[in-house]
């Protein structure tokens, strides 16, 4: 498997800026939650600079380890808790997913790569990724789900990756 840092879009651990000497803008995660709803065209911009960059970095990246990796980890962004989303499936939908899309897209279309997310979470983030070109998804907090919710879980994974395979 491989990857880098620099992926995964909107993800609260880089909110706070820490790898910046004194970072500017929204900076906490109350604030960036509410930005997604009180301003989703300043969240779009800079999704739209992330994924540029993303794909100039797939594009290295590419170069340098060939068809050495089987799969690229694309984002570890939690976008659930143990019981519900973090945001509304629209909000998923309409931010997330386009840039998320154009990401899986470029590797499919550019490597024989396979595409993995890690996200905290309940299970309806694997119906909202498969559809952007996800092939792996690592939902965590499986534990806290009641058995017939596991259940579920587990009937559902191989449904979704034949969907996305095609």
């Amino acid at each position: 498997m491989g990857g880098f840092g620099g992926m995964a879009l909107g993800d609260i651990a880089e909110i706070p800026g820490p790898f910046i000497k004194n970072p500017r803008g929204i900076r906490d995660i109350e604030g960036w939650l509410t930005a997604h709803v009180l301003y989703p065209d300043y969240v779009r911009t800079i999704f739209e600079y992330q994924t540029g960059v993303m794909l100039k970095n797939l594009g290295m990246y590419r170069q340098a380890v060939g068809d050495h990796i089987q799969v690229i980890w694309l984002s570890g962004t939690d976008f659930g808790t143990q019981c519900s989303l973090m945001q509304s499936k629209e909000i998923f939908l309409s931010l997330y997913k386009p840039y998320y899309k154009k990401v899986n897209d470029w590797v499919h279309q550019n490597t024989p790569w396979k595409v993995f997310y890690h996200s905290c979470g309940a299970r309806e983030q694997l119906e909202i990724f498969t559809p952007g070109g996800a092939v792996l998804c690592l939902p965590r907090y499986t534990r806290s789900w009641r058995r017939r919710r596991r259940t579920e879980l587990s009937a559902s994974i191989p449904r979704l990756l034949r969907r996305t395979s095609a």
